[in-house]
């Protein structure tokens, strides 16, 4: 070709653009800042090249120059950022997976409902993912934000969108029932999307630490934002809320104003280990609360979310764990319904072997004896059992000490004084439970009989016995009968002094005993029976009279 054609022909193609530059409608924005795509022009870009790269089939790409009023579209320098519509980028169906599911938890999809839901498992647009009681299921999104969806939900993926190699994603779901945790990372553009819808209102996000949910019994949906921001949008208007605040609204009506959440519960008097079941946990309540909502976590997986309750008052109960590392979480909930700041306290649970049931010395009793036998229910788990007995509540001052006791009893001598004990089960591998619960008791000595009354003092109409007095606040017991076994009785009377008066009986040989009655109402053995006379009258002399002088005649 000649210089002169070459010439001619360049001339026309500027004249080309020239035309298009000059035919192009002057676009101020032809779409919202945020539904644009920023791109920053490197070294031997051009507009078509950007239009076959990254932009939707049969894009035209002076569409393209027209919005950014670019005048060479063969050349762009370089830092050049060139704003693209994201309804014009080449978008993917883009897939969340399953991080974790723990319980009930079924999806169903189209093609019908997944089988089981196992760590990796993906899920898609259109999935609906339904949660049972003490369940939930959590998943991760494409560009690494979190969300857990909570026990007894029901939440729909509607959309998952990833838009080529830009980096801009486009997540959307929608809360039917129950609640989502969201652990939103911070978004890549400007154009990238985070929504949730509730049948109340949307939450759209950037970057946050926010939760939603929505009662279709009360018809009101709620969402706390814990960290960055997040608009709540209703019919007509729409809402911004910051780290610590929260709205609710009933359905139909706009989203509250921002209020300020509670703080965080106290759990500073939890132990960390615990050793008894029915799990139990307590904390100091927080002003403004109406309830609270109380999790139990694994401390090896944090996303293992295995109990969760609201509770009424700043106590949790849960039946049964199985023994593990665990993290407690606690939110308050105030008059409206709103959550709170999280407390979280870890602690261990180690309940088992479980210790044997107690059957004696119980607690409080009084063992009269120069031993005790204590005795327990023999544990089907436990190969032995450690026993210790000590003379103060806190175990410090040990009289008995033995991991090595097998069996359901043991016997140790104890002189008078007050004891504690408590036992532990021991199973195989010589894995030792916690101890039960503390029993104190008293040991005393058998009280003592009274020993032998004085002779009886027999008058005419009664008789009187007395013997050594007794220690302070005793009684005694004393008998009598005509049968040495005592088998029926003449006499049998408790009196609170060392003496007994009675009618005197017919003539003939009777038998007394004694015991003594400590203070607390323990008797202690009779003493050995003493056998007395009640002699038949003197017959005097006089009284035979009538007879003599009968028999003289």
């Amino acid at each position: 070709m000649k210089i002169s054609q070459m010439q001619s022909a360049w001339a026309t193609a500027l004249l080309m653009v020239f035309a298009l530059q000059c035919s192009a409608p002057a676009v101020a924005k032809t779409v919202e800042s945020d539904d644009e795509w920023r791109y920053t022009v490197t070294k031997g870009d051009t507009l078509i090249g950007l239009v076959e790269r990254l932009m939707k089939p049969a894009t035209d790409w002076r569409k393209l120059q027209q919005l950014n009023r670019l005048p060479n579209p063969l050349r762009i320098a370089p830092g050049t950022v060139v704003r693209i519509p994201v309804a014009w980028l080449r978008s993917d169906v883009a897939v969340a997976s399953v991080s974790l599911a723990q319980g009930t938890v079924s999806v169903r999809r189209d093609s019908g409902p997944l089988s089981a839901t196992p760590p990796g498992t993906e899920l898609r647009p259109g999935d609906r993912i339904e949660t049972g009681p003490q369940s939930t299921l959590a998943m991760t999104f494409i560009d690494g934000s979190r969300m857990t969806i909570t026990p007894s939900s029901k939440v729909q993926i509607e959309s998952l969108l990833v838009y080529g190699k830009t980096g801009v994603t486009q997540t959307r779901l929608k809360i039917e029932e129950g609640g989502v945790d969201s652990q939103v990372k911070p978004l890549a553009s400007t154009a990238s999307r985070y929504v949730v819808t509730t049948p109340v209102f949307n939450l759209g996000v950037r970057g946050t630490d926010f939760r939603a949910r929505f009662d279709p019994t009360s018809q009101l949906a709620f969402s706390e934002v814990l960290e960055g921001r997040v608009i709540a949008s209703g019919k007509t208007s729409e809402i911004s809320i910051g780290a610590g605040f929260g709205t609710l609204a009933l359905i139909n009506t706009e989203p509250k104003p921002p209020v300020k959440l509670l703080g965080a519960p106290l759990l500073k008097g939890l132990p960390e280990k615990l050793e008894e079941i029915p799990l139990s946990l307590s904390w100091e309540p927080e002003p403004g609360a109406k309830a609270y909502r109380a999790k139990v976590f694994s401390q090896d997986a944090p996303d293992r979310q295995l109990l969760e309750s609201v509770f009424t008052q700043p106590f949790a109960r849960w039946p049964d764990l199985p023994d593990s590392a665990y993290a407690l979480q606690v939110r308050s909930i105030d008059a409206d319904g709103l959550e709170g700041a999280v407390a979280t306290r870890k602690f261990v649970l180690k309940a088992r072997p479980a210790a044997p049931f107690v059957n004696q010395p119980a607690e409080g009793s009084k063992v009269y004896a120069d031993s005790v036998t204590f005795k327990w229910s023999e544990s089907v788990v436990a190969e032995k059992y450690h026993l210790q007995v000590a003379s103060d509540k806190e175990f410090k001052s040990l009289l008995l000490d033995r991991k090595d006791v097998t069996g359901g009893e043991y016997k140790f001598a104890a002189e008078p004084g007050n004891y504690f004990w408590r036992i532990a089960s021991i199973a195989k591998g010589d894995e030792h439970g916690p101890f039960s619960a503390v029993f104190g008791f008293v040991q005393r000595k058998i009280p003592e009989s009274p020993g032998a009354a004085d002779p009886p003092a027999i008058g005419e109409h009664e008789i009187a016995f007395s013997w050594k007095a007794g220690e302070p606040g005793q009684k005694f017991r004393y008998q009598v009968s005509s049968d040495p076994q005592f088998a029926s009785m003449t006499v049998d009377t408790v009196t609170a002094e060392p003496t007994a008066k009675f009618p005197k009986p017919p003539p003939g040989t009777l038998y007394l005993r004694l015991k003594s009655i400590d203070a607390d109402g323990f008797e202690g053995p009779f003493g050995a029976a003493q056998k007395f006379v009640i002699p038949e009258p003197a017959t005097l002399w006089w009284q035979y009279l009538p007879l003599l002088l009968l028999l003289a005649l």
